[in-house]
């Protein structure tokens, strides 16, 4: 089944990365559409950074391409996602035969891709952001470094990295 899937991802009318994201996530599907493939192997075999793979997932999402289910152990720690690809709507995307209907597949992702990433960049740096981006980092001075931080610290001095090898070690190596 995966074979088709793939097979059907490949026919779709998007660019390449979503469309690779598609095939990836096929590649891992069973009969059923199903699969539980990590963010990072998803990145990783894309070669695309996380906020991308986040902003292609909820436009295929927004789109009813993919839906994912967020899944929970018995002692309430997360497992791995489940994503169902929605076969019946891959199949009808793959099957568009006129411009005009792929125009509107590429309209209706673009739209959903844009809105996933104007959603991102109002929370991003926000208090409630767990992860901020945009904030800067605070100067730091090494301890009992006062001044410019090129200068050498007297609490530090320089010390050599070649020290004489001990008595034992000359028999040794004769």
């Amino acid at each position: 089944m995966a074979v088709d899937l793939i097979s059907m991802a490949l026919k779709t009318p998007f660019k390449p990365t979503p469309k690779l994201v598609l095939v990836i996530y096929c590649d891992f599907a069973n009969d059923h559409g199903q699969c539980w493939p990590s963010n990072t192997t998803v990145r990783n075999k894309a070669r695309i950074a996380k906020s991308t793979l986040t902003y292609i997932r909820a436009a295929f999402e927004t789109m009813n391409l993919i839906d994912t289910k967020r899944e929970k152990r018995d002692n309430g720690s997360d497992k791995s996602n489940l994503y169902i690809i929605n076969v019946k709507k891959l199949f009808e995307i793959s099957r568009l035969d006129n411009e005009l209907d792929e125009k509107k597949c590429l309209e209706e992702y673009s739209k959903a891709y844009d809105a996933a990433k104007k959603s991102n960049k109002d929370t991003e740096g926000s208090p409630s952001d767990p992860h901020p981006k945009r904030l800067k980092k605070p100067e730091v001075t090494p301890r009992g470094h006062g001044g410019d931080p090129l200068e050498p610290s007297y609490n530090c001095p320089r010390r050599s990295i070649w020290t004489p090898l001990p008595e034992y070690m000359w028999t040794v190596l004769s």
